[in-house]
């Protein structure tokens, strides 16, 4: 399934033991596509009638010492890229999958991670600063809070591989934000996640 339905017909499908798949939604990706492409353009003219200034005025040094030309030429780098890692990620049809035991993430059909209902203790919508603090003018995102065991567990996980536990976020080290570009947009699946929070996890959503 590539969103989630309705509310009660989603509670239903998990109910009977079947499971929800969230996927990432292709017109997302190429909006996101499209706005880069436009960014780039933009600053790449820019560049260029800059680069053509600089050599009728004689003053191509000031031009590549300014910290503008730089940050531009980064930007219309990032921008040519970002096709690239798009088209990657849609190649590996990542999604969210949504089951009465928990929610997983997958890529290429494969399970990457997988956090138990009784596992988090709470899930919010949450507006999100640009800086990743919560409670600031900014997008409202998913998110959802580990529970202290659940973080002493993924912690316990992390060491056992030689990786270290994370320490800080924007929500605390137990804290997740999810990423914007799901099927059915962030409302809905911030209902159904504290819909199924709250059916089978125990406890009362934010």
């Amino acid at each position: 399934m590539s969103g989630p339905p309705p509310l009660h017909q989603a509670i239903a499908v998990l109910d009977a033991g079947g499971q929800l798949r969230v996927a990432r939604s292709h017109g997302y990706a190429i909006g996101l596509l499209v706005l880069a492409l436009l960014v780039g353009a933009g600053l790449l003219a820019w560049l260029v009638f800059a680069v053509a200034d600089g050599l009728r005025r004689d003053r191509m040094g000031i031009v590549l010492a300014h910290p503008v030309t730089w940050a531009s030429t980064i930007a219309v780098v990032a921008c040519a890229l970002l096709p690239v890692v798009i088209a990657v990620r849609l190649h590996r049809r990542e999604a969210l999958v949504v089951t009465r035991e928990g929610l997983a993430t997958e890529s290429g059909g494969v399970i990457r991670s997988h956090v138990p209902w009784t596992g988090i203790a709470r899930v919010g919508f949450e507006r999100m600063s640009m800086h990743g603090a919560p409670y600031r003018p900014g997008p409202r995102s998913v998110t959802y809070v580990l529970t202290p065991q659940a973080i002493e567990a993924r912690d316990r996980a992390l060491l056992a591989a030689g990786r270290r536990p994370p320490r800080y976020g924007p929500l605390g080290p137990g804290g997740y934000v999810l990423e914007h570009g799901y099927t059915g947009g962030r409302r809905r699946l911030h209902e159904l996640l504290a819909a199924a929070h709250h059916r089978y996890g125990g406890v009362r959503p934010s």
